[in-house]
């Protein structure tokens, strides 16, 4: 089996996995709202909605978007989803409000540490790996406005820069809506761009000289931490 056609089921994979995560993050989002609302009636739940307000719920989310982006059926619009009109905000419905909030974010938490093991090795922009199998050339220039600073430019192989121009479409944001994407080099995220339109290349700047040339280094690697 070809390079290319196991990175194309991999990333097909990858958008089986994110649904679990998409769901429990809704069915958050639900509770956090309803908590929010309680807030403002009674003691008891704005203490909760201290610890379990929005600012987690967007990392999470932000989290879940950089590794996943969005499916093409997928619309960022928690206003259409189903909640209770009144929530209950008495003493046992907000401890039952906070439990939900928890598990929720605890499951779509380890769905998405599961997936990111597999993207500790090497150079991955989302969940689309770039190595000498799909890299054509790699080099580093110089920030024009930070001499401090370098960029990265990389070009893919025929196959690569097409693959990676239908993938970056589900990282490019719907009007209003502005989501870091992950570029992960060995797990670790070095830089979490917004995507305004589909690419075929890679042109990355921010980055400190060491880390420039690793990100060249990795282009150069094989595939290997390819599922």
């Amino acid at each position: 089996m070809s390079f290319f056609v196991t990175l194309a089921a991999f990333l097909q994979s990858g958008s089986e996995k994110a649904v679990p995560v998409r769901e429990r993050l809704q069915a958050a989002y639900i509770a956090v709202e309803a908590l929010e609302y309680c807030s403002e009636r009674s003691q008891p739940a704005a203490e909760h909605f201290q610890t379990h307000g929005y600012d987690r719920q967007f990392k999470l989310e932000n989290r879940a978007w950089g590794l996943f982006g969005r499916d093409a059926d997928y619309v960022h619009d928690y206003a259409s989803l189903p909640r209770p009109k009144k929530p209950s905000c008495s003493i046992a419905a907000v401890r039952h409000l906070a439990e939900k909030i928890d598990s929720d974010w605890d499951v779509a938490n380890q769905l998405m540490a599961n997936t990111e093991t597999q993207v500790n090795r090497g150079l991955w922009l989302g969940l689309f790996p770039l190595c000498r199998d799909n890299v054509l050339a790699a080099q580093v220039l110089a920030d024009e406005h930070n001499v401090d600073e370098f960029r990265v430019q990389v070009s893919l192989n025929d196959e690569g820069a097409g693959q990676l121009l239908h993938y970056s479409e589900r990282f490019v944001p719907s009007p209003g809506l502005r989501k870091p994407m992950s570029l992960r080099l060995d797990g670790a995220v070095i830089l979490s761009p917004t995507m305004y339109e589909p690419v075929a290349s890679l042109d990355v700047g921010s980055l400190s000289h060491d880390t420039a040339n690793a990100v060249v280094s990795a282009t150069r690697s094989k595939c290997s931490a390819l599922p």
